[in-house]
Formats: structure tokens, sequence, C-alpha cells
């Protein structure tokens, strides 16, 4: 989950992402000193991910935070799942090959064509 938050009211909710593995990102406005002295307190406190103004045009930090925190997230995503499916599928039956299996019987002893 990400959580990109414009706000000192959301403060409270960047605790609950945090736990469950989320990713939160405080914006301020540029040029704000206030604004970016509180984001980068919280940041220090390790209540936030990351901070960037305010800005998600295509290329900006913010843009690029966020597209990397979607990709994180996927990624962990995608990872869960397939520890997931390990987890349920089982190792497909094989064909036994020269008595590999334990308790195999021996191979029967070949006997001559031509009966000698």
């Amino acid at each position: 989950m990400i959580h990109i938050a414009d706000g000192p009211s959301e403060v409270l909710v960047f605790s609950v992402i945090k736990r469950y593995g989320g990713r939160t990102h405080a914006a301020h406005q540029p040029g704000a000193a206030d604004e970016v002295r509180r984001v980068r307190e919280r940041q220090a406190q390790d209540r936030i991910f990351a901070c960037g103004p305010v800005d998600h045009r295509d290329g900006s930090p913010t843009f690029m935070l966020i597209r990397n925190g979607a990709e994180h997230a996927a990624k962990q995503i995608l990872a869960g799942r397939q520890r997931t499916a390990g987890e349920k599928i089982r190792t497909p039956p094989r064909h036994v090959v020269d008595g590999d299996a334990p308790g195999a019987p021996p191979e029967p002893e070949q006997l001559p064509l031509d009966g000698a």
C-alpha cells in the first residue's frame, strides 16, 4: 500500500500503513519552510518513508518516489504469492529410473535367446 499525505491530519494514518508494510510519502508545498521542517522531522522519526514537493508530474522526484513505491509493492505481492504457491504445490510424480526408488525390486536377469 502507498499513501500520499498532503496535510498534518493524515499523520495518524502513517503508523497503520507502516504496520502493514506500506510506504508513506509526505508532500509539502515547494518553498514552505515550515512544512518542509515538519515533514523532515517526521522522516527523522521514521514515521514516513519519503517526502517531497507537491509535484506529481511525470519525471518529478515525487513521481519517481511514488513509482518506485508501486514497483516495490508489486514485487512484495509477487514474492508472497510465489511463496504461497510453492507451499501448496507438491512436486509432480516422476518416472523411476534404474531402481532409484527406495525398496525397488532388483532388475530381472536376462536369459540368452539361444538357450545356453
